[in-house]
């Protein structure tokens, strides 16, 4: 009974002294043909078997093995739609699950390449398997913009600020720069009464990852807030998506906020 504790403690042991990963094989691999240690030295640091190292080093065993089944598409292939997602991505047209799932079924389907999907298509497992091997990517929101919003620039803005000052400065209105009560920003937020958001695909680390849109926006509420350059807000402008705005609406806003409505034309 003891002798079989005992055997059993060591196989475990023996176990999980050869637990490995890739990247330890590769650098033991690599010492020992740059002769920085021999084969026997390193076994321990790097966690290798002895036999492992000498198959991988006398060709018997590929040095990389994938475990588990082939991929439906070559490394090639998947390397070649990750550069395209991240393309995609950084022009502002990121792709969705279902765009890059119809993209590899019309792929697979152009040289009737066999497959295990059900008629063609990938599903959830195939998808987050996709994104295992290809750490780099992630899903997100993204922030719809227009053409127009994206094409601005920081060498845009600081232009626009010039133009400015040389349009007072020709009016002889260039006091007001040195007058915080006469400056003033405003800005709009739109709140969509029918929201539809959805994940879509990009780059790890991209900073403004954005979806450009075109054509006109979905259904919102927009709010416009103006403040001035000494800290001073000025009440806001509500403006609803109606041609004629509900009593209802007049009554339950405060008086004085400004409201405002959409014209269609």
């Amino acid at each position: 009974m003891i002798a079989r504790r005992t055997m059993a403690a060591n196989i475990k042991k023996t176990k999980t002294f050869f637990k490995y990963t890739e990247n330890q094989l590769t650098q033991a691999i690599s010492d020992i043909r740059n002769n920085i240690c021999s084969i026997r030295q390193a076994e321990r640091p790097y966690n290798v078997p002895h036999s492992t190292l000498i198959n991988k080093l006398k060709g018997k065993t590929p040095e990389k093995r994938k475990m588990g089944p082939p991929t439906v598409l070559t490394q090639e292939e998947e390397e070649l739609l990750v550069r395209w997602i991240c393309a995609c991505a950084n022009k502002g047209f990121p792709l969705n699950k279902r765009l890059l799932c119809e993209t590899v079924k019309d792929l697979i389907e152009s040289d009737n390449r066999p497959n295990p999907f059900k008629d063609g298509l990938p599903g959830f497992k195939w998808f987050n398997a996709f994104l295992k091997r290809h750490p780099e990517l992630s899903q997100r929101h993204a922030e719809s913009i227009n053409t127009a919003r994206a094409c601005v620039s920081e060498n845009f803005i600081r232009q626009w600020h010039e133009d400015i000052r040389k349009y007072l400065i020709n009016e002889n209105a260039v006091d007001i720069l040195e007058d915080p009560t006469r400056i003033f920003n405003s800005d709009e937020s739109g709140f969509a009464t029918n929201p539809k958001t959805g994940l879509v695909l990009g780059p790890k680390g991209l900073k403004n990852f954005y979806e450009i849109k075109s054509g006109s926006e979905k259904e919102c509420i927009t709010a416009l807030f103006t403040i001035s350059a000494d800290g001073q807000i000025y009440p806001p402008m509500i403006v609803y998506p109606y041609e004629r705005i509900p009593a209802e609406i007049v009554r339950n806003t405060n008086p004085d906020w400004i409201i405002g409505k959409t014209y269609f034309t």
